[in-house]
């Protein structure tokens, strides 16, 4: 059985594809949660009178007693893809990782990060138990013949207090810098398996007005045949109405437009003394290309400037090469593009294009 995991918050995936940005196997491209982040009023865990593992067990049960018995429902919509299924019908079946919690005293993973701007992830990153809670499992058949391979499914979080009680167990700094509640979706049809990995976060309210993080949203996408050329607009609107051209073989840009980016309250630790104080960061955003025939190059892009160079004129722009050939499935090509942030928000747009002879 192939069996591959993808670890969405962080934006990584095996490379057991013949090249990652084409679609050609059963695949989850992205898991998107209508609430990506979670603003909770909380008193101030202070872990500096932390010397025992009953002192731990104290003061996180005080935090605990703070927590409403249960939390809004957050739908979770996985992207999966099963491009030659033939309309196969495809198993999904979601877990809560509630079981990663250490010993009372044991704070697992690399410890404390001390620069604003990403999700602080304390805990480390093996895969949920065997015996995790289901959320949920269902067979999931795709539309009829025609269309992409796209699985429809959603499915709802309700976290209680005692699953961010777990967490707050196995994570103590995530009260200070943000606790991740991590969920476990596994995608099969046939001989194929794919594991996700989808984090939705809880952070510490550190001013009134703090809003929760919101999805990056992908407004629009302009298609270039070079640097020079001043580019088509897809339309988002209607995607599959009038695809643009691609010649077979060719190169073209497809670029995103800049997203908006948010500024955000963040607490930064000293690097000589430990003290926390309030900082404030803007998020960066991440585009990663896919298509079902043709290659991306680069994978990904993102907002954030190169350090040892200038940035390139477009650079939010991926390459595509269009194959050299038509696909068995015929001329159209069908590209997604998933647009995350650094505090577990993301989304995504779906777009085609039409190969037409050189």
């Amino acid at each position: 059985m192939r069996r591959v995991i993808l670890f969405l918050a962080l934006a990584g995936c095996t490379p057991d594809f013949d090249d990652i940005t084409t679609v050609k196997d059963l695949r989850v491209l992205d898991v998107s949660a209508d609430t990506p982040e979670v603003v909770v009023d909380l008193p101030t865990l202070d872990l500096t009178s932390v010397s025992r593992p009953e002192d731990l067990t104290a003061l996180l049960a005080q935090v605990t007693a703070k927590l409403p018995a249960m939390f809004p429902p957050i739908t979770l919509r996985p992207l999966i893809i099963d491009p030659h299924g033939g309309g196969r019908p495809v198993h999904i079946r979601a877990v809560t990782c509630d079981n990663l919690a250490a010993s009372p005293g044991q704070v697992r993973g690399p410890g404390l990060v001390t620069m604003a701007g990403r999700i602080r992830d304390t805990i480390d990153r093996d895969p949920c138990p065997e015996d995790s809670p289901v959320l949920a499992e269902e067979d999931v058949t795709p539309p009829g013949e025609g269309g992409d391979g796209t699985v429809p499914f959603a499915m709802d979080l309700v976290v209680t207090r005692e699953q961010l009680a777990l967490a707050l167990t196995a994570d103590p700094l995530g009260a200070v810098f943000g606790l991740p509640v991590t969920i476990q979706v596994t995608a099969t049809a046939g001989e194929e398996t794919v594991v996700a990995r989808k984090r939705v976060v809880f952070v510490q309210r550190l001013l009134p007005t703090q809003t929760p993080n919101m999805n990056p949203v992908v407004t629009g996408l302009t298609l270039r045949s070079d640097n020079d050329d001043p580019g088509l607009r897809f339309d988002l609107a209607s995607p599959l109405a009038d695809p643009p051209s691609v010649p077979l073989g060719a190169k073209v840009l497809i670029e995103p437009d800049r997203g908006d980016t948010e500024l955000y309250p963040t607490m930064v630790s000293d690097r000589r003394t430990g003290a926390l104080t309030l900082s404030f960061a803007t998020e960066a955003l991440r585009y990663a290309f896919f298509a079902s025939a043709g290659t991306f190059t680069p994978q990904a892009t993102n907002t954030e400037p190169p350090l040892v160079r200038m940035p390139p004129r477009h650079p939010l722009a991926s390459r595509y090469q269009a194959p050299s050939a038509l696909p068995p499935d015929g001329d159209l090509v069908y590209v997604w593009v998933v647009n995350r942030d650094e505090r577990a928000g993301s989304s995504w747009v779906r777009v085609a294009l039409r190969l037409v002879p050189p």
